[in-house]
C-alpha cells in the first residue's frame, strides 16, 4: 500500500526543481553496499525533475516506474526540520515516516517479552484522554482545580498513568502485561514530547528563566572589528584580603575585607580587555561604572607592583597603552545588564552624551547574551584567586573555601597585591592565544587590524581629561537676602558654594544656576547662568573646604551628622573626623572595611585647599554647556 503523496511533475515548484536546494548525503558515511543503489536513486530523481521519460528512466537506471513513483513522493515529502526530506529519503532502508502500530492490544501472559512495539501510541489513540492527561502533567498546563508539582518526576507520573489505566477499565492488557509496567516506553514518550515542544517542556521543568536562555543561546551581540562592540559587568572576587586599621592604642593592625568587586570591559571582536576597576563597596555604583569606563578609554600606564618579582609579560599590557591609536578610542556599543547602576542617569550620559556610544542593556536574566565577558571572570577565577589559600571559592561548598580570612591573615594577603594580580592576569589574557581567534592573541589581532588599514573612532579634546568626562549636571537656585546682608550663594550637599562674581552679583538672587560638579572633588563646582554663560568656579565655604572630598564622602558625613552619630564644628575637619568614626567601625564591622579602606586611599590624594587660579585651570576645558544628544538605548 503506497503512504507517500504522489508529486505530479507539472506541480513541482521552483525551490524543488533546484537542485542546489537539495538536502543532501555524505555518501562516504553510507555503507559501502549501500551506494551503488543510492547513486542510482539519486542519478533517477535527477532525470525525472529534468523531464525524462519513465521508460528511459527505468532502462538506465534500472528502476520501475512504481518505484520511481514511491521515490519520487519520498524525495519531496516534508521534513521535520521544514525542509523537504530530498536525497535523505534515498538512502536504504532509511524511515519517513514512525512506526505506526495496527494490532490491537490483547492480553498477555505477565512477563511475556516481545510484541509491544508501538503498544503505548495505539494505548493513546484508544485512550486519547489518557494521553492528554500526562501531557498535561508533564508540561503543567493549566486545568481548573489542578495544582501541578513544581517537577514532577517520571516516576510519579508513571504511577498516574497506572491509575488512569485501571479507571479506563485496562487490567491485564498493556501496560499490566509487561514486566516494568510500561515505564520505559513513557519515559521515551516524555524525552520525545520535551523535544517536540521545548520552550514549554523547559519552562515547566526548569522556569521560565531557563527557557529564554534556553532561546537566547547564540544570539548575543556580534563585531566585525575592534571597538565596534564591548561587553561590561561587576563581578565579585571570590577571596578574602586584608588591610590596615589604626588602632587608638597599638597602631594599625591588619584585618580582613570582604565584597570587593571587579568591573571590566572587554572588546566582542579581538576579546582584549580595554580596563578594569576595583571597587571597595558592598555593592558597586553609577559612577564606578563610569571611572571604569573612563580607564579604559584613558592611555594605559604601566602599574607599579608592591610584590617582588612580579612583571608584565613581553609586549602586554592593555590596548590603549600598547596602540597610541587607541588612547581615547570610543567604542560604538555597549552590552551591559539591567542593573540600576548600569542604568543610572549618571551612566547613560557618559556613554551617550560624551562617548557617542550606544547602549545596549539587553533582556532580564539573559547572561547568554554577554557570555564574553562571564567567560573572562570564570578565567580570571580559575587561573587566579581560586588559586590563592585565601580564596572562598565558588560557592560555600567548595572544597578550596578553607578558613579564607584566616589565611589572608596569616599569609598576609594584602588588598594591594590583589591589585597587582588583576593587573598582571588581565595583561597575560590579552596576550594568550584564542582558539576563537584563530589562536593569535587579542593584542594580535588588534595588531593585524590596524596593518590592514583600520580605523577607530576617538573621543573630541574636549572630553579628554577626568573632570569633562565624570561631572555630573545638576541645578541649584541662587540664595541670599540684602536685608540680612547675605551675599548671594547656592547649597549643594550642605555645602555653602560661592565665588568674588557671584557675590557681587545680588541680580542673581532667585536665577537657577547649571553646575557641573566633580564628583571626586566636592571643593570646587563650576556654575553657568541659564542662557550658558560662564560664572566660573565656585568654592565650597568652611568646614568643607580644608580636605578634598568625594561626593559619596559628603552625603555620608551629612547623614552620620543628622543621625547625631558625629558632631563637628566649622573649626573642625569634617573629612577627618569622618575618617576616624569609620576606623573605629572597621575594627568591629567587617562590613565597614572595604568603606574605610576607600576613604584612606582618598585622604592619601588628598590636598590643601587649592586658590581659585588654580581651580580655573582645572575646570578650563568647559567653558560652557554643550548640549546633550538624546540617548540611544537598545534592548
Amino acid at each position: 500500500m503506497r503512504t507517500e503523496p504522489r508529486v505530479r511533475r507539472e506541480a513541482l515548484t521552483e525551490e524543488q526543481r533546484d537542485k542546489t536546494k537539495w538536502p543532501t548525503v555524505d555518501t562516504a558515511s553510507l555503507d559501502s553496499k549501500d551506494v551503488p543503489l543510492f547513486e542510482r536513486r539519486r542519478a533517477a530523481i535527477g532525470d525525472y525533475v529534468d523531464g525524462k521519460s519513465y521508460r528511459a528512466i527505468a532502462q538506465v537506471h534500472e528502476i520501475s516506474r512504481n518505484r520511481l513513483w514511491i521515490l519520487r513522493g519520498r524525495f519531496f515529502a516534508k521534513h521535520e526540520d521544514g525542509r523537504m526530506y530530498g536525497e535523505r529519503a534515498l538512502v536504504p532502508r532509511v524511515r519517513i515516516k514512525k512506526y505506526e502500530r495496527r494490532a490491537d492490544l490483547k492480553a498477555r501472559p505477565a512477563g511475556a517479552r516481545g510484541g509491544n512495539s508501538g503498544a503505548l501510541a495505539k494505548l493513546f489513540e484508544r485512550f486519547p484522554e489518557i494521553k492528554e492527561f500526562i501531557d498535561d502533567l508533564f508540561l503543567k498546563r493549566r486545568k481548573p482545580g489542578v495544582v501541578h508539582e513544581s517537577r514532577i518526576p517520571v516516576k510519579a507520573i508513571h504511577k498516574r498513568f497506572l491509575d488512569k489505566c485501571r479507571a479506563a477499565g485496562i487490567t491485564s492488557s498493556y501496560p499490566f502485561s509487561t514486566k516494568w509496567l510500561g515505564i520505559r516506553a513513557l519515559g521515551k514518550y516524555l524525552v520525545r514530547l520535551a523535544h517536540a515542544q521545548t520552550e514549554r517542556a523547559i519552562t515547566a521543568r526548569y522556569g521560565a528563566n531557563a527557557a529564554r536562555r534556553y532561546e537566547a543561546v547564540g544570539e548575543g551581540m556580534s563585531a566585525t572589528r575592534p571597538y565596534q562592540c564591548t561587553q561590561f559587568d561587576g563581578h565579585k572576587i571570590d577571596g578574602e584580603f586584608t588591610i590596615r586599621v589604626k588602632h587608638p592604642h597599638v597602631g594599625e593592625i591588619p584585618v580582613t575585607c570582604p565584597r570587593i568587586w571587579l568591573l571590566a570591559i572587554i572588546d566582542v571582536f579581538s576579546r582584549a580587555v580595554l580596563g578594569y576597576l576595583i571597587v571597595l563597596r558592598l555593592e558597586y555604583r553609577a559612577l564606578d561604572v563610569t571611572r571604569c569606563v573612563q580607564r579604559a578609554v584613558a592611555p594605559w600606564k604601566p602599574r607599579a607592583f608592591t610584590i617582588p618579582g612580579l612583571r608584565y609579560p613581553e609586549r602586554g599590557g592593555f590596548p590603549s597603552g600598547v596602540f597610541p591609536q587607541l588612547g581615547w578610542a570610543a567604542w560604538d556599543e555597549f552590552g551591559i545588564d539591567n542593573a540600576k547602576a548600569n542604568l543610572a542617569d549618571v551612566t547613560l550620559d557618559a556613554l551617550v552624551s560624551r562617548m557617542g556610544s550606544k547602549v545596549n542593556a539587553g533582556a532580564v536574566g539573559l547572561i547568554e547574551r554577554r557570555a564574553i565577558i562571564e567567560r573572562l571572570f570564570l578565567t580570571f577565577e580559575e587561573n587566579g584567586i581560586h588559586r590563592l589559600p585565601s580564596t572562598t571559592g565558588s560557592n560555600p561548598k567548595d572544597p578550596r573555601r578553607q578558613k579564607p580570612d584566616k589565611a589572608a591573615l596569616r599569609y598576609d594577603i594584602r588588598l594591594e597585591h590583589l591589585e597587582d594580580l588583576v593587573e598582571v592576569i588581565f595583561a597575560q589574557y590579552n596576550t594568550t592565544p584564542h582558539a576563537a581567534l584563530g589562536y593569535r592573541t587579542p593584542l594580535e589581532v588588534i595588531e593585524h587590524y590596524f596593518a590592514t588599514g583600520g580605523e577607530v573612532r576617538r573621543l573630541d579634546e574636549a572630553d579628554r581629561n577626568d573632570s569633562a568626562f565624570l561631572y555630573i549636571r545638576d541645578t541649584r537656585t541662587v540664595r541670599g537676602d540684602l536685608k540680612k546682608s547675605r551675599k548671594p550663594y547656592i547649597e549643594y550637599e550642605y555645602g555653602i558654594y560661592r565665588n568674588e562674581v557671584l557675590a557681587r552679583s545680588p541680580d542673581l538672587i532667585g536665577t537657577q544656576l547649571v553646575l557641573h560638579v566633580n564628583p571626586d572633588d566636592m571643593r570646587c563646582i563650576k556654575a553657568f547662568l541659564p542662557n550658558g554663560t560662564d560664572l566660573g568656579v565656585l568654592t565650597v565655604q568652611a568646614p568643607w573646604n580644608r580636605t578634598s572630598h568625594s561626593l559619596e564622602t559628603r552625603i555620608a558625613v551629612n547623614d552620620l551628622r543628622n543621625r547625631k552619630m558625629i558632631v563637628f564644628t566649622e573649626m573642625d575637619d569634617p573629612v577627618q573626623i569622618y575618617h576616624e568614626h569609620l576606623g573605629r567601625e572597621a575594627l568591629v564591622k567587617k562590613r565597614a572595611r572595604p568603606r574605610y579602606e576607600k576613604h584612606r586611599r582618598e585622604l592619601e590624594t588628598a590636598t590643601s585647599l587649592p586658590t581659585a587660579s588654580t581651580l580655573e585651570s582645572k575646570w578650563h576645558s568647559e567653558t560652557a554647556v554643550q548640549a546633550t544628544p538624546r540617548r540611544t538605548v537598545t534592548y
